[in-house]
Parts: C-alpha cells; structure tokens; sequence
C-alpha cells in the first residue's frame, strides 16, 4: 500500500455518487468511500474496483451496518473492499482478523488526543493512520517520529499548498473531497 501512495499521493474522498463517478474516472489510485448502505455497497465497492482502484470503506458511516465481529465479516465476504476505515481501533483490529487492511482515523483535538492516538495505533497496527484534520504538519511530523505506521493527512485540504505542507511534514498522502487535488498536486 505505501509504495501505490508514494506513486500516487491524493485519495480521493467520496461523499455521494457524483464524487463516486469523479473519482472512477481520476487519476486517483486509492479511494476512501465515506457514505453508503449495505443495501448499495457492494455495487459502490465494484464499481470503484472495476475503475482499477483500491478501495477502503469508512464503516462507522455506513448505514445499517454495525462494526462489530458480524459487520466486518460481512465487509470481507460480500462487500469484499481491500480495507476499512474506523476510527475504533478495536473494529481495525477485527478488519485485520478478516484479512482487511485498516485505517485508524484519529482526531487531533489536543494533546491528550494525541496520546490516545498513539495508544490506538499501538493496540491496533493498522495499515495506515489517517490524521484529521490534515491541516497540522507539526503534528504529523510529530507522530510520524513516535510510530511507524504510515500517516495520510486527511480533513480540510482544499489546497495544493496545504496537501505539500502535509507531505512534507511525513504523511505518505492525503485524503481528500476536494476533486481538483485528484488531478495532482502544484506548487505555486
């Protein structure tokens, strides 16, 4: 995974159908489907697979799905995503028993999230940490120096120079809506 995010470093963050179809047809590599049913699932998955994308649905968002042992094996046999996004590292770790990568998603609000997020990495060992908002780089560079797992930057970059300063800051992507980014990342 870290190798197709230094090749290509923007995910595309999709929200709703529309976004859904941009990001198929992007230059994105990697997409992070954010919204969804169980009912519709599947086909949203399928659909960003046949595109030539990986795929890791958010699964604390979808709904009529509970992220518990059941909901995650569900994930890994019918909706069968490469990985799962949660911010629960309990739900990343039952994702990894299901042979699921995962993506803790954690919220730096303050020091004491901080020190939580590092626990929740520690318990967990995901594939990647999303950080939100992806706007701190003094952070990202901070965590990057106590754990191992690779960083995206995700949450309000809507601007090339805001995704660089992540980038620079240690964080091998950034996760975004902002479907412009997709296209790739200019220095001004």
């Amino acid at each position: 995974m870290k190798e197709i995010l230094q090749s290509s470093p923007v995910i595309a963050a999709v929200k709703d159908t529309r976004s859904l179809e941009a990001a198929c047809l992007s230059p994105a590599k990697v997409v992070f489907l954010l919204s969804g049913s169980i009912i519709d699932l599947p086909d949203k998955v399928q659909q960003i697979k046949r595109a030539g994308k990986r795929v890791f649905v958010h699964v604390d968002l979808v709904d009529g799905l509970k992220p518990d042992k059941q909901g995650i094996l569900y994930m890994s046999r019918t909706v069968r995503p490469h990985g799962i996004i949660s911010t629960r590292p309990a739900t990343i770790k039952l994702a990894a028993d299901c042979g699921l990568q995962g993506v803790l998603r954690i919220f730096m609000i303050d020091a004491s999230a901080f020190h939580t997020g590092v626990q929740g990495i520690s318990a967990c060992h995901p594939a990647l940490v999303e950080v939100m908002p992806g706007l701190l780089p003094g952070i990202i560079a901070k965590l990057r120096q106590r754990v191992l797992v690779p960083i995206v930057a995700g949450g309000m970059i809507e601007e090339s120079a805001q995704a660089l300063a992540a980038l620079k800051s240690g964080a091998v992507a950034i996760s975004t809506s902002r479907e412009a980014l997709w296209y790739g990342l200019t220095e001004k």
